[in-house]
């Protein structure tokens, strides 16, 4: 029995999520640097898993839904990782993992520093990547023949 679709969907879209975070994190590990714009791979890899898992024609609103949910949350977690990485290397006296209020604090105060405009842009693509990705309406059979 295959599973429908969505589970694909889903199934394929999570493991490149998980894979692509990893991989965004030992950047960040190997460089100590905020990487944000690699959020547009994440997001670009999660739609190119889903576009293969469910085919050609398969895709539907609801495949390019669970693309974009998983790239969002993704890059929540892949922007979080990045700051609490490097709020452990340039703070000495912290230990530990940032609460979502101490993320918060922090993330506004880079946005109003201007970096933050680049991480939006760089979220939107990957957003945008995630949900254009995945094949729309199926094509249309060719006339030729």
């Amino acid at each position: 029995m295959t599973p429908s679709p969505l589970i694909r969907a889903l199934g394929s879209g999570a493991l490149a999520a998980a894979i692509a975070l990893l991989m965004w994190y030992g950047l960040v590990q190997i460089t100590d640097a905020q990487l944000n714009f690699v959020a547009a791979g994440v997001g670009w890899a999660i739609g190119l898993a889903v576009e293969k898992a469910v085919g050609p024609n398969g895709g539907s609103l609801q495949v390019k839904v669970i693309s974009g949910i998983l790239a969002v949350v993704s890059i929540f977690v892949g922007s979080y990782l990045t700051l609490n990485h490097l709020w452990l290397v340039n703070v000495p006296t912290f230990r530990g993992w940032l609460s979502l209020e101490q993320f918060s604090i922090l993330y506004r105060a880079q946005f109003n520093g201007g970096r933050g405009v680049i991480d939006l842009v760089s979220a939107l693509i990957g957003i945008y990547e995630a949900v254009i990705t995945p094949p729309g309406e199926p094509a249309a059979p060719d006339d030729r023949a």
